[in-house]
């Protein structure tokens, strides 16, 4: 038999990193948020974008000391993975375009979008109902043309044995470069970071938690020239 060569093409990059001891951080900036939401409806819910029955607000000011420590502990991570992309961190630096906060109570969703402008995307879950079923972070497979005429996939149960056919439409979940989405479980302190051309949304909160409230804080991200001083 002939050999097999295998080259995975134009691969799309999507890193996730948990955060641990955050609870601090994460109460104060939620009180933060909802005396936000608590000042003015109107004046932030303007900015709702994607966002169909939650609260949006509008672009946070990394200056307020709630947030400008999450921005501190979100960062850092962010280092390592633009070295990994072959960003020139020498003559640029990275820079925040815009941090929000969005509040899904049940049945709230986000609609399928993608970040223009920017090069990376965050999202980062403050708080998320205890007992799941709080909606779903889905990123689309961005090959258009490759969701046209999807096959018909094999589906292991979960012992791994029985084989059942399965037939697309959307099939939610890695299997083997054959989806055309991929669904994350939100879990508080997961921080997602991916490309902002990358077409995304939020399943509905159907969580049944005596508070429901899911709330993520997003930021775009891109690069800054660095001024470089003259010589006299």
């Amino acid at each position: 038999m002939s050999k097999i060569i295998l080259e995975h093409i134009f691969p799309t990059a999507l890193y996730t990193v948990q955060l641990g001891g955050m609870e601090k951080i994460h109460k104060d900036l939620i009180d933060y948020i909802y005396s936000l939401k608590g000042v003015s409806k109107q004046k932030h819910n303007k900015y709702k974008a994607s966002s169909q029955g939650g609260w949006h607000s509008s672009f946070l000011d990394t200056d307020v000391p709630e947030v400008k420590t999450l921005c501190q502990e979100l960062f850092p991570p962010l280092n390592p993975i633009v070295e990994g992309l072959g960003w020139d961190l020498e003559n640029y630096k990275i820079k925040c375009d815009s941090i929000w906060s969005i509040i899904n109570p049940k049945y709230a969703y986000n609609t399928s979008h993608v970040h223009k402008g920017s090069l990376l995307s965050v999202a980062y879950y403050l708080k998320v109902p205890k007992g799941g079923n709080a909606g779903s972070f889905v990123i689309k497979d961005p090959r258009s043309f490759a969701t046209f005429f999807p096959p018909a996939l094999l589906k292991k149960d979960k012992g791994g044995e029985n084989i059942t056919p399965q037939q697309p439409p959307e099939t939610i979940g890695c299997t083997n470069g054959q989806s055309n989405a991929i669904e994350i479980e939100p879990k508080e302190g997961l921080m997602v970071i991916f490309p902002s051309w990358l077409e995304h949304k939020v399943t509905q909160n159907l969580s049944d938690s005596i508070d429901p409230d899911r709330i993520v804080i997003s930021f775009n991200v891109s690069q800054e020239m660095k001024i470089t001083p003259l010589k006299r």
